[in-house]
């Protein structure tokens, strides 16, 4: 058996049968080994539960042990001793969350805009955005569809970013 082929299959016991492998099922209980493992084409089928799960490595990974491609890619290559480029998990996690946070903090301004726009008088509006900002009316029209902003509707609505 190719070690580098079944590598993922580490947790169960195969046997060869003819030209495939046999096993049992990670997932479902079986009396009979109801995982076949193609050595040639590297790919799998798990035929207890109606025959749902297979694939390659990567899908055997996800169905055994619910594991995300990325994870599964991960574990692989480090098995493999292959470095992978790109992001580690820990720095894909820290720009996950400043990507949402700037987009908590977007939303937060927008409202903040809105109900400015609203509240404000027109003669201090107009001051303030014209005056100040050089915003005018058509401008805040374009940029809200309205002359006030429409309460909960975020900058990224209708492509408010170009305006950013």
């Amino acid at each position: 058996m190719d070690d580098t082929a079944f590598r993922t299959f580490k947790d169960i016991a195969l046997t060869p049968t003819g030209s495939v492998f046999k096993g049992r099922s990670p997932k479902n209980r079986d009396s009979e080994p109801s995982l076949v493992v193609w050595p040639e084409s590297q790919r799998w089928r798990d035929y207890s539960g109606g025959g749902m799960g297979g694939g390659d490595c990567f899908d055997y990974l996800d169905h055994a042990r619910g594991m995300a491609f990325r994870d599964a890619l991960q574990l692989l290559a480090g098995e493999a001793g292959v470095a992978l480029p790109g992001l580690s998990a820990e720095q894909a996690k820290a720009q996950t969350a400043r990507v949402v946070e700037r987009r908590r903090i977007e939303e937060l301004l927008t409202e903040a805009a809105g109900y400015y726009h609203r509240v404000l008088p027109s003669k201090i509006r107009r001051e303030l955005y014209q005056g100040h900002y050089g915003f005018t009316d058509g401008l805040l029209v374009r940029i809200y569809g309205s002359s006030a902003a429409p309460a909960g509707r975020p900058w990224r609505d209708r492509g408010r970013f170009r305006w950013l």
